[in-house]
Order: structure tokens, then C-alpha cells, then sequence
């Protein structure tokens, strides 16, 4: 078997997971310079918010008529509250911003990062800052009258509570697995009323994941490339077994060569 074939698997499941049509997971493990930046933002230091908080919030636009109120619960086990289906949406993750983009409620989002460049429809809404905490703004989200704030990793919490203090609900989505993904997908479906899309979007993916990991079963140990992923430069950064990364980089054939790193992302 060539080399060339024995990385197809590899190259098949990074395209169709780490892609618009895979809804990538870059909340969690930056696949980009700028969102590599934004990971390393933090891990430099703890996020803090360059912007003080408004003391008043402006009124929201109501929630979709007829729609019940809703108790969810989100992956840091908060319990969020929905007056009913958000018409106005504010994304704090590109991997958010594709999934909302996926399953067709483009309509609802008002407001996004400035990581969130795909698909390109997304990358002309409003910004409301970076990823890490610190370099978002309270005040732009509060401008843009959400009904909903869905962040994208648990690194994003001052933003989390300094919205909660005013009355605006954050769901915090941070898969860590695909199965969580699959998850991710199907819950922002079920909240923005386009359950049927996301289902069909998870089953698609479940498909693909399948047919690669077919092919996969099929070449020996020995065979399989040894990966090095690199997230960032200045400093070296590379991705652990347990994070997003390392879970794709087995399940496409692969080895990481990191494998044995006890850190997410080892320097």
C-alpha cells in the first residue's frame, strides 16, 4: 500500500470534520493561525474582560410567537432558561456559527466572533470580539438585543456571568468527543426549532465517519502515518490524546506522536 493510501483515510476525515460540511470543532482545538492565537491567549493568561459591563440592557426583541418556555441544560450543567425560540442569536465559537449555518438557522444569528469566517455569510455579520474571554465585549453583544448567547468553552465564563447579571441567557456548548458533537448538534437544533435539519446534518456526518473508519480497519498498525499536529507556533504547541484533535487523528488511522502527553496542548 502506498503512503498515499495509507493518509486518504486521514485526509478524508480532517476534510469532512474539520470542514464547514463537518462542523469544526475549532471552540474547542483551533485549526486556524487566528483561532491558534486565540487559544494561546489563553493559555498565556487567565481571560478577563477589557470592557466593563452596561448596567442597563436594551429591551429584547420577543421570542418566536406561540413558542413554550423551556428549562435546557448545557455541558458546564447549568440549568439555562428559553422564553421560547430565540429569533436573535449571538455566537461566541466559529464551531457554533457552522452549526447554526448547517442546520438553517443563518435567519437567527445577529452576531458572531471574528473567528467565525466560514460560511462567508457569517463572516460579514457583526463582531462582538475574539474567542477568549478577554477580547470579547459585553457591550457589542448587549447592542445587538440577543434572546440567546451560545459560548463555546468554559474559558469563556466572565462573559457567561456578566450577561447573566443582566438578564441575557448563555448556553455553554463545549463538546469534547464527536459523540458529543452529534450532541451539540441535535440540542442547537431542538432550541432554534430546526431539529429535523440537525438530525439530518448528525446522520450525514455518522455516514462519512462510518465509511472512513471502514477504510481505516483495513490497514495494518504498522502502516498508519505518524502525525505531528501543529496548533501554534510561538510557542510550539501541539495537541494531546484527550483533546478534539488527538480523538480525530485515531479514528482517521493515524498516530499522534504526542500521544503520551499528559497536557491538551504540550508545548
Amino acid at each position: 500500500m502506498t503512503c498515499v493510501h495509507r493518509l486518504l483515510p486521514l485526509i478524508v476525515l480532517f476534510t469532512l470534520l474539520l470542514s464547514a460540511c463537518g462542523v469544526t470543532p475549532s471552540a474547542q482545538n483551533p485549526t486556524t493561525p487566528a483561532a491558534a492565537r486565540a487559544a494561546t491567549d489563553e493559555v498565556r493568561s487567565a481571560p478577563t474582560l477589557t470592557v466593563s459591563a452596561p448596567t442597563t440592557v436594551p429591551s429584547a426583541p420577543s421570542t418566536a410567537p406561540g413558542a413554550a418556555a423551556t428549562t435546557i441544560s448545557d455541558d458546564l450543567g447549568r440549568s439555562v432558561t428559553l422564553s421560547g425560540t430565540p429569533q436573535r442569536i449571538v455566537s461566541l465559537a466559529p464551531s457554533v456559527t457552522e452549526i447554526l449555518f448547517a442546520i438553517g438557522a443563518d435567519a437567527q444569528v445577529v452576531g458572531v466572533t471574528e473567528f467565525c469566517t466560514f460560511p462567508s455569510e457569517a463572516a460579514r455579520l457583526p463582531k462582538v470580539g475574539g474567542f477568549s474571554a478577554r477580547t470579547i465585549s459585553v457591550e457589542a453583544i448587549v447592542g445587538l438585543q440577543p434572546d440567546l448567547v451560545i459560548a463555546g468553552t468554559a474559558s469563556q465564563q466572565p462573559v457567561v456571568e456578566a450577561l447573566e447579571a443582566l438578564g441575557i441567557p448563555v448556553l455553554v456548548l463545549a463538546p469534547d468527543s464527536l459523540e458529543a458533537v452529534y450532541g451539540s448538534i441535535r440540542q442547537i437544533g431542538a432550541i432554534t426549532g430546526h431539529d429535523q435539519s440537525a438530525a439530518a446534518v448528525v446522520a450525514d456526518m455518522r455516514t462519512r465517519v462510518a465509511t472512513v473508519t471502514a477504510i481505516v480497519a483495513t490497514i495494518p498498525a504498522a502502516e498508519r502515518p505518524t502525525i505531528f499536529w501543529q496548533v501554534f507556533n510561538d510557542p510550539l504547541m501541539s495537541s494531546g490524546p484527550d483533546t478534539f484533535i488527538g480523538q480525530l487523528i485515531v479514528l482517521a488511522g493515524g498516530t499522534n506522536i504526542f500521544a503520551d502527553a499528559s497536557e491538551d496542548y504540550p508545548r
